[in-house]
């Protein structure tokens, strides 16, 4: 059988219409510490947008976050021991995320760790 141009063309055009249309995967950040001492990780998963939360110590922790540029939000989380917390979160696919992870101190300021980026 012989093709024309034209079914050659349109052959081309449906093949890059689905490699086009593939979806992208953001970028998550992996997991992460508060500090040096290990008392609280976090992460940020893209699929689905979720921020895992973990208690490693007694105190109380949380993670700040937010789409890079905007307002955030800061969602605690005080289990139990070496326990985490799935926090589903809803982004638009492209958008770029921060967060960070902290143990909460009573008397002294909370220690966090540094803002973390991804995209959602």
């Amino acid at each position: 059988m012989h093709k024309t141009p034209f079914a050659v063309a349109a052959v081309a055009a449906v093949a890059f219409t689905f490699a086009g249309s593939a979806a992208v995967a953001g970028t998550g950040t992996g997991w992460f510490y508060n500090s040096g001492d290990h008392d609280a990780k976090a992460r940020f998963r893209p699929v689905g947008e979720h921020i895992d939360l973990c208690k490693l110590n007694k105190a109380k922790v949380y993670v700040v976050y937010g789409v890079a540029g905007g307002s955030t939000t800061r969602t605690y989380y005080d289990g139990k021991l070496d326990t985490c917390k799935n926090i589903n979160w809803s982004v638009k696919d492209g958008k770029s995320v921060k967060l960070k992870v902290c143990e909460q101190k009573t008397l002294a300021p909370d220690d966090c760790s540094k803002w973390k980026y991804g995209v959602a």
